[in-house]
């Protein structure tokens, strides 16, 4: 993934994700949502999804559990 901000369409959650409650609430809140484009980046070794004051970030194990295709 490029380090500048570009645009993604998740298209499934691993499972190991799927039970985290409070992650998905995060990700909502992002403005992610499975096939609709999303913004995202890299930052220091993670992945943030969204942008403003609701993007959050994902550690690359996470990150890892979200597959997607490029927009």
């Amino acid at each position: 993934m490029p380090r500048e901000t570009s645009s993604v369409i998740p298209r499934r959650i691993g499972e190991l994700l799927q039970s985290d409650t409070a992650l998905l609430t995060r990700l909502r809140r992002a403005g992610f949502r499975l096939n609709a484009k999303v913004a995202v980046r890299r930052v220091n070794g993670t992945v943030r999804i969204g942008t403003g004051q609701h993007a959050t970030e994902l550690d690359r194990a996470a990150a890892a559990q979200v597959y997607i295709t490029a927009d």
